[in-house]
């Protein structure tokens, strides 16, 4: 009797160690709940499968957002600033190695691939109104008149949306694009979407976030009605084999951009931004890869 009574207290004294531990309540986003990944990584051809929304940034509730799923990325679209808060997508070897050229693609009735409810109205300059947007949004007139040195940048860049004609459309959505500045557009930052875009196909997947950054929680710089950004943000994860991570900031800005100037660990991306990525990682991980970023293991 007395050895059942005290094995009895033993297990009494072990449930209540176990339920008084410390508990890491799961991050997850408004938008998705996808359940925890695993610490063991995977071979790259199966890792999109593996780490479902990994690229999907916690953001506070107070932040205006609507998620807009398209074929190769996801967009937060901001009605406050007419711009994505970001864009994601996970970037495999087989996406980035797609065929599809850089334009609009249309069926045999006249209608943009993979854009719902479209006609001609909603396409001007090679670019797209994105009707499925919350109101207000960007406009075709709003993107008439372009600041002198500005152009339209996209946040998932056309190379990276090359797997079907459907994808390709999508990336010239008013929702994929920033207002950006022409010689960042076609120099420095198309360096950079290319290195990430090659590095892919060298290493399999990349988990890519990107968007703009504004100094002030009420843009004062306005193209029409559109918030002209400040700069903008890029972080990207590689989980194959030891995992790492690296961030960026580039200013809107003509001037030149070295891209060793413009590296950033993601922890100092997410005091920039006040967005959490990455936030299903482990812990341990999580905590190692966003607190370091160097540029040379990156090559």
């Amino acid at each position: 009797m007395t050895r059942f009574f005290l094995s009895f207290i033993c297990i009494i004294l072990i449930c209540c160690f176990n339920s008084c531990k410390p508990h890491r309540e799961r991050r997850v986003t408004s938008q998705t709940d996808s359940a925890p990944i695993s610490e063991n990584a995977s071979k790259a051809d199966s890792l999109e499968s593996v780490y479902p929304d990994l690229e999907i940034p916690y953001m506070a509730d107070s932040v205006p957002r609507q998620i807009i799923r398209r074929e190769a990325y996801i967009t937060c679209y901001n009605h406050d600033t007419r711009c994505p808060n970001w864009v994601a997508w996970a970037l495999t070897r087989e996406k980035a190695q797609g065929t599809t050229e850089k334009k609009i693609w249309y069926d045999d009735n006249g209608n943009a691939i993979g854009i719902a409810d479209f006609n001609t109205d909603m396409v001007r300059r090679g670019y797209i109104f994105d009707a499925e947007a919350d109101q207000p949004r960007p406009e075709l007139d709003d993107w008439d008149v372009m600041p002198e040195g500005m152009s339209h940048g996209h946040m998932c860049p056309a190379m990276d949306s090359k797997m079907s004609p459907s994808a390709m459309t999508q990336s010239f959505l008013l929702t994929n694009l920033c207002v950006q500045a022409e010689k960042l557009n076609t120099g420095s930052w198309q360096k950079l979407e290319r290195k990430c875009h090659d590095l892919a196909i060298k290493y399999g997947c990349l988990y890519i976030v990107t968007g703009p950054v504004f100094n002030n929680r009420h843009p004062s710089a306005f193209m029409g009605e559109i918030a002209i950004p400040d700069a903008f943000f890029k972080v990207v994860l590689c989980m194959v084999g030891t995992p790492k991570a690296i961030g960026f900031i580039y200013y809107n800005t003509n001037d030149p951009h070295n891209m060793q100037d413009a590296v950033r660990t993601v922890d100092q991306i997410e005091e920039i931004t006040g967005f959490d990525f990455y936030p299903q990682l482990p812990d341990n991980i999580e905590n190692e890869i966003e607190s370091k970023a160097n540029l040379n293991e990156w090559q």
